[in-house]
């Protein structure tokens, strides 16, 4: 009899110590998914968001985009306003633009664009003269390294330019840093 409640008491240990072990992998992974999850929250939180910004000045081509080799009225040539609309800074932006006849096409570091901000992009001269059907691609990364890709066209209806997103922007998660050896 002391043999069988021995091995009865055996049981229920080894049983007690498994139920143990999976509580303790089901509580690891809720720990790693909550983190994840705070990850993503501080994340969205920090996003920027840049984008083209086609003022009235600048389809004007008045104010500060005055541009004395073209006619009154418009738009400019060399500058294209670049703005960060969204709560974090925009680091290491770049634009590439290029005309829709594909004469004309320049690759211009822009740097960094901070929250809220506007900051017009110097394009190579001559720049481009007719905007409609230029493309383009805005691509910057955040503040945890992630990067964003928005690629982009400018169109022209009823006699106004405009800036129409082709595609989606992508964004690519920062790769995790390696423990130090």
């Amino acid at each position: 009899m002391d043999t069988t409640l021995s091995l009865v008491a055996l049981i229920v240990a080894a049983v007690a110590a498994a139920v143990s072990a999976l509580a303790t992998v089901v509580a690891v992974r809720v720990a790693k998914k909550s983190n994840e999850d705070r990850w993503a929250f501080e994340w969205a939180g920090q996003r920027p968001v840049v984008y083209p910004l086609l003022s009235l000045d600048w389809l004007r081509g008045a104010g500060a985009y005055v541009n004395p080799l073209a006619m009154s009225g418009q738009a400019c040539r060399g500058l294209l306003p670049l703005k960060n609309g969204g709560r974090g800074p925009a680091l290491n932006v770049r634009l590439t633009v290029t005309s829709a006849t594909g004469e004309y096409s320049s690759d211009v570091v822009v740097g960094t664009i901070g929250v809220g901000d506007l900051l017009d992009a110097q394009l190579a001269a001559p720049g481009i003269d007719k905007w409609s059907g230029a493309t383009g691609t805005l691509s910057y990364t955040d503040l945890v390294e992630g990067g964003y890709e928005m690629p982009f066209t400018v169109s022209e209806d009823a006699g106004q330019l405009e800036v129409v997103v082709v595609g989606k922007v992508t964004h690519t998660r920062p790769q995790p840093a390696s423990p130090a050896s």
